[in-house]
C-alpha cells in the first residue's frame, strides 16, 4: 500500500505542475499585446459536411472579414440532399465540391489544393461562428505564425450536469496554456487557421490516412515538428466556434474512444507524456476510490480527489472566466468525479477499436 501511494503522489506531482504550466500560459496570453494586426490577407474558409442539408453553419453569410476571402464547402460523401441544395449557392464567393477520396483528411486536402487563399481556415458545418470570428483569427498571428488554433465550446447541455460543457473547458485551457507555452498538445478540427504553403509542405496526412480522426492533431503535431514554437492560440472572444454536444451517452464515449484511439499514433513527446500523466492521474483516482471502499477508509481517495479538483479549478475558472460563463460548483465536483472514469474508459476502448 505504501508504494502504491507513493506511485500514485509522485504522478499527482506531475499533473499539478503539467496543469500548473498550462495556467501560466493562460497567464501570458492575458498579458499579450492585443494591438490588431494592419493586414488583413486572402482567407480561404473551409467546411466539409456529410449529410447536413439542415445545419450548414446558418450564420455562415453573416460573416465580416476585413480581407478578401472564399468559402469552399466540401461534399464527403454525401447520400442524401446536401449538395445539390447548396450547389445553388455556389457563385465566385462560395464553392461547392466533391471530396477527392473519402474522409475529412481527403476532405480538407482537396479543398487546400484548389483554395486561393494565402491563410486556409476550418470549421465544421454543424458549428456557430460569430460574424467577426475570421478576423480575430487573423488578428492572432504574429509574423512567425504558421497556425492558429481557436476556442470550441458547447453550444448547449444535454444531460444537467454540465459534464461536456466543463470536459471542453479543461480541454481548452490545455490547449491554450500549452500553446502559449510553445508545447501544443491539442487542437480541434472545428476551429483552426493555418497557411496554406505550410499545409503542403508538411503534408500531415500521408501516413494516417487510415484514422477516420486525427486531420486537427496530426496536422498540429507536423507543423510543430517542422516550425516550433510557430502555433498560437486566439484568446479572443470574437474567435469562439460553438458546437453541438453529444446527444446520447453512448455517442459520447463513441466519440472519445474514436479519439483515444489515435493516440498510439502520435510521435510528440510532450503531447505523450501529457496523456500518459491524465491517464494514470484518473487511473490512481479510481483505484484509490475503490480501495477506499474495499477498506472501509475514503480518506486517501478523497485527498486524491480534491488535490485533482483543486489543481485543475484555476484552468477551468479562466476559461469559463473567458467564455463570459458561470462555473457551478456542484456540477464541477460531479465531473471531477465522473471525468476519471471517462478517461479511463475512452483509452481502454480506444486500445481495443485500434486492434
Amino acid at each position: 500500500m505504501e508504494q502504491f501511494v507513493g506511485v500514485a503522489i509522485l504522478v499527482f506531482v506531475a499533473y499539478s505542475i503539467n496543469m500548473l504550466r498550462f495556467y501560466y500560459g493562460i497567464t501570458l496570453l492575458r498579458k499579450k499585446d492585443k494591438s490588431h494586426t494592419n493586414t488583413y490577407p486572402y482567407v480561404s474558409l473551409v467546411i466539409p459536411f456529410k449529410n447536413e442539408a439542415v445545419q450548414i453553419c446558418a450564420n455562415l453569410l453573416d460573416l465580416n472579414y476585413s480581407g478578401p476571402f472564399e468559402i469552399i464547402l466540401v461534399d464527403d460523401n454525401t447520400t442524401d440532399s446536401t449538395y445539390n441544395l447548396l450547389k445553388e449557392y455556389a457563385c465566385d464567393k462560395i464553392h461547392v465540391t466533391k471530396n477527392e477520396g473519402k474522409g475529412k483528411k481527403k476532405a480538407i486536402e482537396s479543398a487546400v489544393s484548389m483554395s486561393n487563399g494565402e491563410w486556409v481556415v476550418v470549421t465544421d458545418a454543424d458549428c456557430s461562428l460569430n460574424k467577426n470570428w475570421l478576423n480575430a483569427l487573423v488578428e492572432s498571428r504574429d509574423e512567425n505564425t504558421q497556425m492558429i488554433l481557436g476556442p470550441v465550446f458547447i453550444d448547449e447541455q444535454i444531460d444537467g450536469f454540465d459534464l461536456q460543457k466543463i470536459e471542453f473547458w479543461g480541454l481548452q485551457g490545455a490547449t491554450a496554456g500549452s500553446a502559449s507555452i510553445g508545447y501544443p498538445i491539442s487542437a480541434n478540427g472545428a476551429n483552426m487557421m493555418f497557411t496554406k504553403s505550410t499545409f503542403l509542405e508538411v503534408n500531415p496526412y500521408q501516413n494516417n490516412y487510415h484514422l477516420p480522426t486525427g486531420d486537427d492533431q496530426f496536422l498540429m503535431m507536423a507543423i510543430q515538428e517542422k516550425y516550433p514554437e510557430s502555433i498560437q492560440y486566439a484568446w479572443s472572444h470574437d474567435a469562439i466556434v460553438r458546437t453541438q454536444p453529444a446527444k446520447t451517452w453512448m455517442h459520447y464515449f463513441e466519440q472519445r474512444i474514436r479519439w483515444a484511439s489515435k493516440g498510439s499514433s502520435y510521435t510528440d513527446l510532450h503531447l505523450l507524456f501529457t496523456g500518459l500523466i491524465v491517464f494514470l492521474a484518473s487511473l490512481f483516482v479510481i483505484e484509490t476510490l475503490l480501495y477506499g471502499a474495499y477498506v472501509k477508509n475514503m480518506f486517501i481517495a478523497f485527498g486524491f480527489i480534491l488535490v485533482k479538483l483543486l489543481v485543475d479549478l484555476p484552468l477551468v475558472l479562466a476559461i469559463s472566466k473567458f467564455q463570459k460563463e458561470k462555473l457551478n460548483p456542484v456540477c464541477y465536483i460531479f465531473s471531477g468525479l465522473l471525468y476519471p472514469v471517462v478517461v479511463v474508459l475512452s483509452v481502454i476502448g480506444g486500445f481495443f477499436k485500434r486492434n
